[in-house]
Protein backbone atom coordinates (compact mmCIF):
# COMPACT_ATOMS: atom_id res chain seq x y z
CA UNK A 1 0.00 0.00 0.00
CA UNK A 2 1.55 3.27 -0.71
CA UNK A 3 1.56 6.15 1.72
CA UNK A 4 -0.50 9.34 1.55
CA UNK A 5 1.11 12.51 0.82
CA UNK A 6 0.48 15.42 2.03
CA UNK A 7 1.89 20.55 0.86
CA UNK A 8 -13.31 36.06 -4.87
CA UNK A 9 -17.07 34.97 -4.72
CA UNK A 10 -18.08 32.73 -2.01
CA UNK A 11 -20.24 29.51 -3.44
CA UNK A 12 -22.38 28.05 -0.21
CA UNK A 13 -22.62 24.86 -0.90
CA UNK A 14 -25.32 24.24 2.14
CA UNK A 15 -27.46 25.95 -0.09
CA UNK A 16 -27.61 23.76 -3.14
CA UNK A 17 -29.21 21.28 -4.05
CA UNK A 18 -26.61 18.90 -4.27
CA UNK A 19 -26.91 15.02 -4.87
CA UNK A 20 -26.07 12.62 -2.13
CA UNK A 21 -25.38 9.50 -4.06
CA UNK A 22 -24.62 6.30 -1.04
CA UNK A 23 -23.81 2.88 -1.93
CA UNK A 24 -24.12 0.67 1.51
CA UNK A 25 -21.25 -1.67 2.09
CA UNK A 26 -23.65 -5.37 1.98
CA UNK A 27 -24.75 -4.50 -1.46
CA UNK A 28 -24.01 -7.17 -3.52
CA UNK A 29 -22.02 -6.24 -6.55
CA UNK A 30 -20.05 -8.79 -9.08
CA UNK A 31 -16.35 -9.98 -7.84
CA UNK A 32 -13.61 -9.95 -10.68
CA UNK A 33 -10.15 -10.78 -10.56
CA UNK A 34 -7.27 -8.72 -12.46
CA UNK A 35 -4.91 -10.50 -14.32
CA UNK A 36 -1.45 -9.24 -15.95
CA UNK A 37 -1.71 -8.02 -19.40
CA UNK A 38 1.96 -7.05 -19.77
CA UNK A 39 5.44 -5.61 -17.50
CA UNK A 40 7.21 -3.06 -19.18
CA UNK A 41 10.71 -1.99 -17.96
CA UNK A 42 11.51 1.35 -17.09
CA UNK A 43 14.35 3.12 -17.52
CA UNK A 44 14.60 4.92 -13.90
CA UNK A 45 17.05 4.63 -11.31
CA UNK A 46 13.78 4.18 -8.56
CA UNK A 47 14.73 2.02 -5.55
CA UNK A 48 11.79 2.69 -3.07
CA UNK A 49 8.47 3.86 -3.82
CA UNK A 50 7.66 4.93 -0.38
CA UNK A 51 6.10 7.96 -0.13
CA UNK A 52 5.76 8.80 -3.57
CA UNK A 53 3.12 10.99 -5.17
CA UNK A 54 1.56 9.59 -8.42
CA UNK A 55 -0.51 10.79 -11.20
CA UNK A 56 -1.84 9.87 -14.71
CA UNK A 57 -3.63 11.36 -17.73
CA UNK A 58 -5.97 9.76 -20.57
CA UNK A 59 -3.38 8.28 -22.48
CA UNK A 60 -1.54 5.96 -19.60
CA UNK A 61 1.52 8.09 -19.49
CA UNK A 62 2.27 8.21 -15.49
CA UNK A 63 4.02 10.91 -13.18
CA UNK A 64 5.42 10.61 -10.10
CA UNK A 65 7.65 12.42 -7.42
CA UNK A 66 9.70 9.94 -5.15
CA UNK A 67 9.89 11.14 -1.54
CA UNK A 68 10.81 10.62 2.20
CA UNK A 69 10.17 12.14 5.55
CA UNK A 70 13.24 14.10 5.22
CA UNK A 71 13.37 14.95 1.72
CA UNK A 72 11.91 14.56 -2.41
CA UNK A 73 12.94 14.09 -5.31
CA UNK A 74 11.96 15.89 -9.23
CA UNK A 75 9.19 15.00 -10.49
CA UNK A 76 8.81 11.86 -12.94
CA UNK A 77 6.98 11.66 -16.89
CA UNK A 78 7.32 8.29 -18.12
CA UNK A 79 5.24 6.83 -21.41
CA UNK A 80 2.68 4.40 -20.94
CA UNK A 81 5.23 2.23 -22.91
CA UNK A 82 7.59 2.81 -20.51
CA UNK A 83 10.29 3.82 -22.79
CA UNK A 84 10.32 7.83 -22.17
CA UNK A 85 11.38 9.70 -18.88
CA UNK A 86 10.90 12.96 -18.70
CA UNK A 87 12.63 14.40 -15.39
CA UNK A 88 11.51 18.02 -13.72
CA UNK A 89 14.02 18.79 -11.25
CA UNK A 90 14.26 22.48 -9.55
CA UNK A 91 18.24 22.33 -8.98
CA UNK A 92 18.65 24.10 -12.16
CA UNK A 93 16.74 27.20 -11.48
CA UNK A 94 18.88 29.35 -10.22
CA UNK A 95 15.17 30.97 -8.38
CA UNK A 96 15.29 27.99 -6.86
CA UNK A 97 17.92 25.71 -5.94
CA UNK A 98 16.14 22.49 -5.08
CA UNK A 99 13.59 20.15 -5.83
CA UNK A 100 12.52 19.97 -2.38
CA UNK A 101 10.80 23.08 -2.84
CA UNK A 102 8.05 21.90 -4.33
CA UNK A 103 4.93 21.68 -2.25
CA UNK A 104 1.85 20.82 -5.01
CA UNK A 105 1.89 19.15 -8.38
CA UNK A 106 -0.16 18.07 -11.21
CA UNK A 107 -0.31 17.57 -14.61
CA UNK A 108 -2.22 18.54 -17.81
CA UNK A 109 -3.77 17.11 -20.04
CA UNK A 110 -0.84 17.52 -22.78
CA UNK A 111 1.97 16.27 -21.08
CA UNK A 112 2.18 19.56 -19.09
CA UNK A 113 3.49 19.87 -15.75
CA UNK A 114 1.75 22.35 -13.33
CA UNK A 115 3.78 22.93 -9.95
CA UNK A 116 3.95 25.53 -6.57
CA UNK A 117 7.23 25.60 -5.08
CA UNK A 118 8.94 28.48 -3.36
CA UNK A 119 11.17 30.34 -4.56
CA UNK A 120 14.96 31.49 -2.74
CA UNK A 121 12.83 34.48 -1.16
CA UNK A 122 10.39 32.16 0.52
CA UNK A 123 7.30 33.20 -2.04
CA UNK A 124 5.32 30.54 -3.57
CA UNK A 125 5.40 30.49 -7.22
CA UNK A 126 3.45 28.77 -9.93
CA UNK A 127 5.10 27.25 -12.90
CA UNK A 128 4.36 25.28 -15.99
CA UNK A 129 6.93 22.68 -17.84
CA UNK A 130 5.85 21.36 -21.33
CA UNK A 131 6.14 17.54 -22.30
CA UNK A 132 9.72 17.99 -22.98
CA UNK A 133 10.44 19.12 -18.90
CA UNK A 134 10.90 22.99 -20.53
CA UNK A 135 9.94 25.50 -18.35
CA UNK A 136 6.97 27.30 -20.59
CA UNK A 137 5.87 29.78 -17.68
CA UNK A 138 6.57 31.16 -14.02
CA UNK A 139 5.35 33.65 -12.25
CA UNK A 140 4.24 34.40 -8.33
CA UNK A 141 0.92 33.44 -6.85
CA UNK A 142 -1.11 36.41 -5.88
CA UNK A 143 -2.05 34.19 -2.49
CA UNK A 144 -0.21 32.83 0.72
CA UNK A 145 -1.63 29.78 2.47
CA UNK A 146 -0.62 26.25 2.54
CA UNK A 147 -0.90 24.85 -0.50
CA UNK A 148 -1.54 20.81 -0.47
CA UNK A 149 -3.06 19.82 -3.57
CA UNK A 150 -3.37 20.96 -6.98
CA UNK A 151 -5.52 20.13 -10.19
CA UNK A 152 -5.79 21.75 -13.60
CA UNK A 153 -9.26 21.92 -15.60
CA UNK A 154 -8.85 21.51 -19.71
CA UNK A 155 -9.47 25.15 -19.94
CA UNK A 156 -6.56 25.55 -18.30
CA UNK A 157 -7.37 26.90 -14.66
CA UNK A 158 -5.91 25.39 -11.35
CA UNK A 159 -7.84 24.01 -8.41
CA UNK A 160 -5.31 24.57 -5.83
CA UNK A 161 -6.65 23.45 -1.87
CA UNK A 162 -5.11 23.79 1.21
CA UNK A 163 -5.19 26.17 4.62
CA UNK A 164 -5.39 29.30 5.54
CA UNK A 165 -3.22 30.36 9.02
CA UNK A 166 -5.60 32.38 11.33
CA UNK A 167 -4.19 33.95 14.42
CA UNK A 168 -6.66 33.24 17.71
CA UNK A 169 -5.72 33.64 20.74
CA UNK A 170 -2.73 31.20 22.08
CA UNK A 171 -3.43 28.60 19.16
CA UNK A 172 -2.79 29.23 15.20
CA UNK A 173 -5.82 28.08 13.44
CA UNK A 174 -6.02 26.67 9.71
CA UNK A 175 -9.29 27.21 7.80
CA UNK A 176 -9.62 24.93 4.50
CA UNK A 177 -9.31 27.52 1.72
CA UNK A 178 -10.04 25.78 -1.81
CA UNK A 179 -9.83 28.33 -5.25
CA UNK A 180 -9.70 28.39 -8.93
CA UNK A 181 -6.30 30.64 -10.29
CA UNK A 182 -5.68 31.20 -13.64
CA UNK A 183 -2.41 29.92 -15.73
CA UNK A 184 -0.92 33.27 -14.33
CA UNK A 185 -1.32 32.41 -10.49
CA UNK A 186 -4.06 35.54 -10.02
CA UNK A 187 -6.86 33.78 -7.89
CA UNK A 188 -10.00 33.69 -9.51
CA UNK A 189 -13.07 32.32 -7.45
CA UNK A 190 -12.84 31.01 -3.86
CA UNK A 191 -14.85 27.95 -3.16
CA UNK A 192 -16.50 26.65 0.37
CA UNK A 193 -17.70 23.23 1.05
CA UNK A 194 -20.32 22.01 3.81
CA UNK A 195 -18.52 20.12 6.40
CA UNK A 196 -15.02 21.78 5.87
CA UNK A 197 -14.16 23.27 9.83
CA UNK A 198 -10.85 24.98 11.26
CA UNK A 199 -8.69 21.66 11.87
CA UNK A 200 -5.17 23.03 12.13
CA UNK A 201 -4.34 23.57 15.68
CA UNK A 202 -0.79 24.24 17.73
CA UNK A 203 -1.00 25.85 21.11
CA UNK A 204 1.83 28.29 21.81
CA UNK A 205 5.03 26.48 23.66
CA UNK A 206 3.36 23.11 22.71
CA UNK A 207 4.61 20.82 20.31
CA UNK A 208 1.41 19.16 19.82
CA UNK A 209 -0.22 20.14 16.42
CA UNK A 210 -2.39 18.68 13.39
CA UNK A 211 -2.32 19.93 9.78
CA UNK A 212 -5.82 19.80 8.53
CA UNK A 213 -5.75 16.05 8.10
CA UNK A 214 -9.14 16.76 6.24
CA UNK A 215 -7.50 18.68 3.63
CA UNK A 216 -3.86 17.04 3.26
CA UNK A 217 -5.04 13.58 3.52
CA UNK A 218 -7.55 14.29 0.79
CA UNK A 219 -6.99 14.69 -3.11
CA UNK A 220 -7.95 16.20 -6.13
CA UNK A 221 -8.34 14.57 -8.95
CA UNK A 222 -9.12 16.23 -12.94
CA UNK A 223 -11.52 14.01 -15.22
CA UNK A 224 -12.00 13.36 -18.77
CA UNK A 225 -15.66 14.78 -18.59
CA UNK A 226 -13.97 18.21 -18.16
CA UNK A 227 -14.23 18.03 -14.47
CA UNK A 228 -12.22 17.97 -11.39
CA UNK A 229 -13.63 15.81 -8.41
CA UNK A 230 -12.55 16.92 -4.80
CA UNK A 231 -12.52 14.79 -2.14
CA UNK A 232 -11.86 15.51 1.45
CA UNK A 233 -10.80 12.80 4.48
CA UNK A 234 -13.93 13.31 6.27
CA UNK A 235 -16.79 10.86 7.12
CA UNK A 236 -18.02 8.80 4.08
CA UNK A 237 -15.04 10.62 2.12
CA UNK A 238 -17.21 13.35 1.01
CA UNK A 239 -16.34 13.78 -3.34
CA UNK A 240 -17.28 17.14 -4.55
CA UNK A 241 -17.53 17.28 -8.67
CA UNK A 242 -16.16 20.83 -9.43
CA UNK A 243 -16.88 22.48 -12.79
CA UNK A 244 -14.22 25.19 -14.13
CA UNK A 245 -16.92 27.46 -13.44
CA UNK A 246 -16.31 26.48 -9.89
CA UNK A 247 -19.96 25.33 -9.17
CA UNK A 248 -20.63 22.54 -7.57
CA UNK A 249 -22.09 19.64 -10.14
CA UNK A 250 -22.95 16.92 -7.41
CA UNK A 251 -21.62 15.55 -4.22
CA UNK A 252 -20.98 11.81 -4.10
CA UNK A 253 -20.64 9.76 -0.58
CA UNK A 254 -18.93 6.71 -1.39
CA UNK A 255 -18.70 3.74 1.53
CA UNK A 256 -15.60 1.72 0.96
CA UNK A 257 -16.89 -2.09 -0.22
CA UNK A 258 -16.40 -3.76 3.04
CA UNK A 259 -16.95 -2.48 6.31
CA UNK A 260 -15.14 -1.16 8.61
CA UNK A 261 -11.78 -0.73 5.52
CA UNK A 262 -10.94 2.77 4.78
CA UNK A 263 -9.55 4.29 1.25
CA UNK A 264 -7.73 7.25 0.29
CA UNK A 265 -6.69 6.82 -3.51
CA UNK A 266 -8.80 7.27 -6.27
CA UNK A 267 -8.78 7.58 -10.16
CA UNK A 268 -11.83 8.86 -12.93
CA UNK A 269 -11.87 7.94 -16.58
CA UNK A 270 -14.61 6.98 -18.74
CA UNK A 271 -17.50 8.11 -16.36
CA UNK A 272 -16.53 5.67 -13.97
CA UNK A 273 -14.89 6.23 -10.53
CA UNK A 274 -12.21 3.64 -8.75
CA UNK A 275 -11.62 3.58 -5.13
CA UNK A 276 -8.20 1.66 -3.92
CA UNK A 277 -9.81 -0.19 -0.63
CA UNK A 278 -8.08 -1.40 2.10
CA UNK A 279 -8.24 -3.24 5.55
CA UNK A 280 -6.74 -1.10 8.28
CA UNK A 281 -3.80 -2.55 9.92
CA UNK A 282 -3.18 -4.87 7.67
CA UNK A 283 -0.44 -3.13 5.84
CA UNK A 284 -1.89 -4.22 2.44
CA UNK A 285 0.43 -7.22 2.04
CA UNK A 286 -2.21 -9.58 0.75
CA UNK A 287 -3.99 -9.48 -2.25
CA UNK A 288 -7.05 -9.97 -0.21
CA UNK A 289 -6.89 -7.11 1.90
CA UNK A 290 -7.04 -4.35 -1.16
CA UNK A 291 -10.06 -4.30 -3.05
CA UNK A 292 -10.53 -1.44 -6.53
CA UNK A 293 -14.17 -0.89 -6.66
CA UNK A 294 -15.88 0.83 -9.41
CA UNK A 295 -18.39 3.33 -9.21
CA UNK A 296 -20.28 5.12 -11.95
CA UNK A 297 -19.71 9.01 -11.66
CA UNK A 298 -23.29 10.24 -12.05
CA UNK A 299 -25.34 7.82 -9.84
CA UNK A 300 -22.33 7.03 -6.94
CA UNK A 301 -23.90 3.22 -7.30
CA UNK A 302 -20.90 0.47 -6.83
CA UNK A 303 -21.14 -1.42 -10.10
CA UNK A 304 -17.84 -3.80 -9.50
CA UNK A 305 -15.25 -4.88 -7.33
CA UNK A 306 -11.53 -6.08 -8.93
CA UNK A 307 -9.03 -8.20 -6.38
CA UNK A 308 -5.47 -8.11 -7.33
CA UNK A 309 -3.63 -11.83 -7.96
CA UNK A 310 0.07 -12.16 -6.04
CA UNK A 311 1.38 -11.93 -9.46
CA UNK A 312 0.73 -8.52 -9.37
CA UNK A 313 2.64 -6.26 -6.78
CA UNK A 314 2.71 -2.18 -6.38
CA UNK A 315 0.86 0.71 -5.95
CA UNK A 316 -1.90 1.55 -8.32
CA UNK A 317 -1.13 4.43 -9.95
CA UNK A 318 -3.60 5.03 -13.22
CA UNK A 319 -7.13 3.62 -14.23
CA UNK A 320 -7.76 3.71 -17.60
CA UNK A 321 -11.04 2.46 -18.80
CA UNK A 322 -10.91 -1.59 -18.25
CA UNK A 323 -7.23 -1.15 -17.57
CA UNK A 324 -5.62 -1.17 -14.26
CA UNK A 325 -1.75 0.03 -14.26
CA UNK A 326 0.63 -0.18 -11.02
CA UNK A 327 3.88 0.52 -10.88
CA UNK A 328 6.56 -2.32 -9.35
CA UNK A 329 10.25 -1.98 -7.85
CA UNK A 330 12.11 -5.15 -8.16
CA UNK A 331 15.24 -6.45 -8.15
CA UNK A 332 16.25 -5.54 -12.36
CA UNK A 333 14.63 -1.69 -11.83
CA UNK A 334 11.38 -0.54 -11.88
CA UNK A 335 8.51 -1.76 -14.01
CA UNK A 336 5.08 -0.40 -15.30
CA UNK A 337 2.34 -3.47 -14.97
CA UNK A 338 -0.83 -3.35 -16.75
CA UNK A 339 -3.56 -5.61 -15.72
CA UNK A 340 -6.94 -6.00 -17.07
CA UNK A 341 -10.03 -7.79 -15.65
CA UNK A 342 -9.61 -11.69 -16.05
Amino acid sequence: MRQTRPVAVLILLASLPLANAQTQPEQYVPHLKLKVKEKLPVSSSVSDLGGIHFRCDGKGNVYYRPGDATSSGPIVRVSADGRNVTTIDLKSLPDFGGSDRIIAWTNGLRGEIHLIAYNNEGKPCLLTFDDAGQVKSSGKLDSEFIFLHLAVFPTGELLAAGLEEHKEKNETLGEPYTAIFDRNGTPLKELNFSGDVKDHSMKEGSNESRLGPVIALGDEVPADDGNIYVMRKAEKHPIFVISPAGEVVRKLNLVPPREGWDWYDFFVAGGKLVIEAFKPNSGGQKSSDILYSLYDTESGERQLDYEITPEISGPLVCYVPNQFTFLTVQDNGLSITHAVPR
